[in-house]
């Protein structure tokens, strides 16, 4: 009656559970398990809050920022294979990682053959490549027996692909992570770096346990806990689950309810994770965190420890990532440079972004410097030097001289007599007679007071600075002392030569 198309009962009810039992799995395989049990993503990640952040003591300065990103290394690592004579013809890199060996940051490409033919006329690849991240010119090519790649991610098949190799010597129970790092030990030596996860219920969240290595030349395994890795090893807890982990930490503080259908306090990580390098040497995930909605504006950021996972939050209001690349750009918007991704560094005892600037052709022509707590207070030059100078000074036009310019100390306030002084646009560049300061001089905005166009030598002057390490040292402070006791001298009854006419 009704055709063979139609459904038994029996059929239909079996349709019905199966769907059931896939939409069951898909709920507890995903964060909506949080509506079933919010715990495991409330204590997502160890989160330790430091309201103090002193950039000279966390960051590292920025005359060691990153001014060679991903893109500039893989272009260089290209131009060092192109040089060597029938390399560039069975070889290509696969993507570069940025690691410390010893006391140097460097990008490390490992080479990989260019698809199954030449894999299997060449079976092994000849080593890696490496470039400093400071650097550009700091490159080069590592060639040898003792580096040679026998198992690789890309460009390697069959029993030498490594995750293959992994999952078929006694680890396809282990949850690895989907794509491995290639890291180098301090003496050269290649490997591929798993990471390892938890082996949770549906409703608990894959926490990262430790890693797996695999010997890029000999193939032989190892396994570690998250406590007992190798030092060399840079990155166990990636950027993508730092994030993750994060969010749900900070996302469900008041529950799941709230996160999914309420919204209330609810804090989600900005967009971009960076590595980022201490000033104790050390690899952190820099995420800006911000209120949920918010679009430029951060409440603080969190440090994460890229071995170890625990993270610390920063409670120090500022502008996001993308805010500061888009005033990066803003600056050279007439010679269409685009920027990197801003990284956070100390410079002058500032919380700085620094992010390359580069043409149409990806090759670097600049420096920018934009402040975290002021998107006005930015400055840009082919040199980090001359981006220093208009950074500071922009500061100074700004007159943004709180006190957290150094994490929290006072400005130095310096009270001299000026040597010489020179006039130039709408700067003075003041040398003062105290020897103690022989060695610096510094420059004056006419907009920060135009008393400044009036001084000369001998004239007393009060200045403060932020500090004194570089030898151009912008004033965000400025009194001529002197001009002020000569107003203060001109008698009450004094008239002027010149009357209002009536």
């Amino acid at each position: 009656m009704y055709g063979n198309s139609n459904l038994s009962l029996r059929e239909k009810k079996g349709v019905l559970t199966a769907s059931l039992a896939w939409s069951v799995f898909i709920v507890l395989s995903s964060p909506l398990s949080a509506l079933i049990d919010d715990e495991p993503y409330k204590n997502a990640i160890t989160i330790e809050n430091q309201e103090v952040f002193d950039p000279k003591s966390v960051l590292l300065d920025g005359d060691q920022a990153r001014f060679v990103d991903q893109d500039l290394a893989i272009k260089g690592v290209k131009e060092l294979i192109g040089e060597e004579l029938g390399l560039g013809s069975r070889f290509e890199f696969d993507d570069a990682t940025i690691q410390q060996v010893g006391d140097k940051l460097n990008w490390v490409a490992p080479l990989k053959h260019q698809g199954l033919i030449k894999w299997w006329n060449n079976k092994t690849t000849p080593g890696y490549a490496y470039i400093s991240v400071n650097d550009y010119d700091s490159s080069d090519l590592i060639l040898n027996e003792s580096v040679e790649i026998n198992y690789g991610h890309s460009g390697f098949f069959f029993s030498k692909d490594v995750r293959r190799h992994v999952y078929t010597n006694g680890y396809s129970r282990e949850i690895l992570s989907g794509k491995p790092r290639f890291e180098i030990t301090n003496d050269g030596t290649g490997y591929w770096v798993f990471t390892s996860y938890e082996k949770g219920s549906f409703l608990s969240i894959n926490q990262p346990n430790g890693v797996v290595t695999v010997d890029a030349k000999t193939g032989h395994i190892e396994k570690y806990g998250l406590y007992d890795a190798p030092k060399w090893i840079d990155t166990i807890y990636t950027d993508v689950v730092t994030e993750n982990l994060i969010s749900y930490t900070f996302g469900y503080v008041k529950g799941a309810i709230n996160a999914w259908f309420v919204g209330e306090d609810v804090i989600t990580a900005s967009k971009g994770t960076y590595m980022v390098y201490t000033k104790s040497g050390e690899a952190k995930w820099y995420t800006g965190m911000q209120s949920s909605g918010a679009q430029e504006g951060t409440m603080g950021f969190v440090l994460s420890d890229t071995r170890t996972g625990v993270a610390t939050l920063y409670r120090k209001a500022g502008i996001t990532e993308m805010v500061a690349k888009d005033v990066a750009e803003g600056l050279v918007q007439d010679l269409g440079y685009s920027s990197s991704a801003p990284i956070p560094h100390n410079v002058n005892g500032i919380n700085t972004f620094v992010s390359i600037l580069k043409d149409a052709s990806g090759n670097k022509q600049g420096v920018a410097l934009v402040r975290y707590t002021n998107r006005n207070v930015a400055g840009w030059g082919k040199s980090l030097q001359e981006a220093e100078r208009r950074y500071m000074t922009a500061m100074a036009q700004q007159q943004d001289a709180s006190s957290d310019v150094v994490g929290g100390d006072e400005l130095y306030t310096i009270t001299a007599d000026v040597f010489r002084v020179t006039h130039l646009d709408d700067t003075s560049y003041i040398m003062l007679s105290n020897l103690a300061y022989s060695d610096n001089m510094f420059s004056v905005a006419h907009a920060k007071d135009m008393k400044v166009i009036m001084t000369k030598p001998g004239d007393k002057v009060t200045i403060k600075v932020v500090n004194l390490d570089v030898s151009v040292v912008p004033v965000v402070g400025f009194n001529n002392d002197s001009i002020e006791s000569r107003t203060s001298q001109v008698p009450s009854n004094y008239s002027s030569d010149y009357s209002t006419p009536h």
